[in-house]
């Protein structure tokens, strides 16, 4: 489950259908965003995963407690850094603000931003040829890993095995 925890109104319930649908020994594999992330931390409720439509948020102690109550054992927490969040929720604005022909702050450029802009620049920016796709993967495989390594992310991903 890719970033959908977050959004359930009942996340309790809902793993606990999940948990009577899974056999002894079976896996949930989810991603959700991680609340005492260093960005969540550094950002707090300007934090940009703070908005109407999560309604649940973890933190690795929190999903630990949520799944072990459903006969979950946590196999593997790993922070998890989405450069496609990254690229449009950070570096658009960023563009945004350098571009403007007037100074304008951090978060004036997030406002003027409409809801399709991000997945725009990011279409655009994965329409490039497929050498320049390949350099990007490249480093960003290598991003990825470092600030996973370092536990610097804004989401997680969990392993958790089915036991009883």
């Amino acid at each position: 489950m890719w970033d959908v925890l977050e959004h359930i109104d009942k996340a309790d319930d809902f793993i606990d259908k999940c948990a009577k649908l899974n056999k002894p020994g079976s896996y949930l594999v989810l991603q959700v965003p991680q609340i005492d992330s260093y960005f969540a931390k550094r950002h707090k409720d300007k934090w940009k995963m703070m908005g109407l439509d999560h309604v649940n948020y973890f933190s690795k102690k929190t999903i630990t407690q949520l799944l072990s109550a459903h006969g979950y054992e946590v196999q593997t927490i790993k922070s998890s850094f989405e450069i496609k969040l990254f690229i449009m929720y950070t570096i658009l604005p960023l563009i945004k603000r350098l571009k403007a022909k007037k100074k304008i702050s951090q978060r004036e450029a997030n406002y003027s931003i409409n809801q399709a802009e991000p997945q725009q620049y990011f279409n655009k920016l994965t329409s490039r040829p497929m050498w320049q796709l390949k350099i990007f993967v490249f480093f960003h495989n290598i991003l990825y890993n470092l600030l996973s390594f370092l536990n610097i992310g804004e989401e997680m991903i969990v392993v958790a095995k089915k036991v009883a």
